[in-house]
């Protein structure tokens, strides 16, 4: 038996989605594969509901052929898709950064305690010097 390109592979999970997914909408697509470019990402698309279209039967058949796959439509959802991406990366981005913040304030502040103790324990050492 012959290996199967990694591009194949993908191309059938993909079409699969779409014959199972009770949402085949391009942005819903969009959010399973997290793609980068838009031309691509909506060929692919294209390219693979068209096959899932041709496998499909029955009820399936209904559902694929009520999705509005319409030019404007996919490019909104990708417009979408782009604003999405963008919010989670900026929430990531911020989180990072607040953890961040609080690392550096956790180890600022065990620098600052140990400081303390040490001189709490070297005024202790001279009490008990000079004060015996």
């Amino acid at each position: 038996m012959g290996q199967v390109s990694k591009k194949k592979v993908k191309q059938n999970v993909n079409i699969d989605w779409i014959l199972n997914s009770p949402d085949p909408m391009p942005i819903a697509f969009f959010r399973l594969t997290h793609p980068e470019a838009r031309t691509r990402a909506i060929d692919t698309y294209k390219r693979c509901f068209k096959i899932a279209l041709s496998r499909s039967e029955g009820t399936t058949l209904n559902k694929l052929k009520a999705v509005n796959n319409n030019e404007k439509f996919i490019q909104r959802d990708w417009e979408t898709w782009l604003k999405e991406k963008k919010t989670i990366e900026a929430c990531r981005m911020s989180h990072d950064t607040n953890l961040q913040i609080q690392q550096d304030f956790a180890t600022t502040m065990k620098t600052v305690i140990h400081f303390f103790m040490g001189m709490i324990l070297d005024i202790t050492t001279l009490f008990k010097i000079f004060l015996p």
